[in-house]
């Protein structure tokens, strides 16, 4: 599945606080959707940590596009098909086409075409020298194929459709957003209080730090990656970072990233990194998307005036916007303060 990860996009600070004896924490790890999966969380027995891989395993299984037998490899083979799906797939991308018409159709699940002409990866997975952008006619061709409103569902039938054959949906852009709220369910159902999900650098903060503080997790610097350009405090909230340094290719010194606007067929520019807070992990992944390719003013427009999201852009210069309602949520070192 085609995601924005390889490097963790925000660090996880364990500080030490204040609070006595807080209950000793666990860390699961495990690997799903071409990426790693982490959960930091009070001790868990071995059969809830069992669900827990097996949900996240089973997720990845349905919506893997380079899977021969999920339900996203089955849906593109059929475009132009009604197609019998699993629930959670109807789920996603019933969510997936809601948020496509939030952000105007700049997140858009039908992208796939794109991606699979633009051909994006992560540094040092294939030899940069034998790459070039595509032509301008083959851009201009593959945009006929990507509009999310040809994406048909019927949730009561459990089946979906593509209205045009050769039409692809990639749902890396929120798949591991919705793994992420699943297994936050699943703690909330086990009354764990206070949690932290890590998913390829989707995140979910699950009530409070043990030691009563809310979570703490850092920024990366997009151009100096072992330096952090600031962080913030959370708690019941997923927060994503789409940023153009995760995948990419450069080409005549051009960075092309993988982020690919899906009105005119172009890597987008403008901004090198977005943090989206957010209630679910679904909305923020797909969010972070949208406003990395909205570009910094539309980009603000947006999160300014959607409830319960903020942000953190960063430009190329790289100057820092905070949105309104996370101001006192975010600090920057003195370095980085204007």
């Amino acid at each position: 599945m085609v995601k924005k990860l390889s490097l963790m996009l925000l660090i996880l600070f364990l500080i030490c606080g204040c609070a006595k004896n807080p209950p000793p924490m666990v860390e699961i790890q495990d690997f799903a959707m071409d990426t790693y999966f982490r959960l930091v969380a009070p001790s868990l027995d071995g059969a809830q940590v069992n669900l827990i891989k097996e949900e996240v395993a089973r997720l990845d299984h349905l919506f893997n596009r380079f899977s021969p037998d999920s339900d996203i490899s089955r849906i593109n083979e059929n475009a132009g098909r009604w197609l019998d799906v699993k629930q959670d797939t109807i789920e996603l991308l019933a969510a997936a086409r809601e948020l496509a018409a939030v952000t105007d159709g700049y997140y858009d699940p039908t992208i796939g075409p794109l991606v699979e002409l633009w051909q994006i990866v992560s540094p040092g997975e294939e030899d940069e020298n034998d790459w070039r952008p595509p032509a301008r006619e083959a851009v201009d061709a593959t945009l006929d194929l990507i509009n999310y409103q040809g994406l048909a569902l019927d949730p009561e039938r459990g089946a979906v459709c593509l209205d045009r054959p050769g039409m692809k949906l990639d749902v890396g852009g929120i798949a591991k957003g919705y793994a992420v709220d699943r297994v936050a369910q699943l703690l909330r159902d086990w009354q764990v209080t206070g949690a932290l999900i890590d998913f390829g650098g989707d995140y979910y903060a699950l009530g409070r730090h043990p030691e009563g503080r809310p979570w703490k997790l850092g920024i990366r610097h997009p151009r100096e990656p072992e330096t952090l350009i600031a962080y913030l405090t959370v708690e019941n909230q997923a927060v994503t970072t789409s940023g153009d340094y995760q995948r990419f290719r450069t080409f005549a010194g051009q960075r092309y990233s993988h982020l690919l606007n899906p009105k005119n067929g172009y890597p987008a520019r403008g901004l090198t990194s977005v943090t989206i807070v957010a209630p679910t992990g679904t909305a923020a992944d797909a969010l972070a998307t949208a406003v990395f390719i909205l570009g910094p003013e539309r980009g603000k427009e947006l999160v300014e005036s959607l409830p319960e999201v903020e942000a953190v852009l960063i430009d190329e210069q790289p100057d820092i916007w905070v949105s309104s309602g996370l101001k006192v949520h975010v600090f920057l070192p003195p370095e980085n303060r204007t």
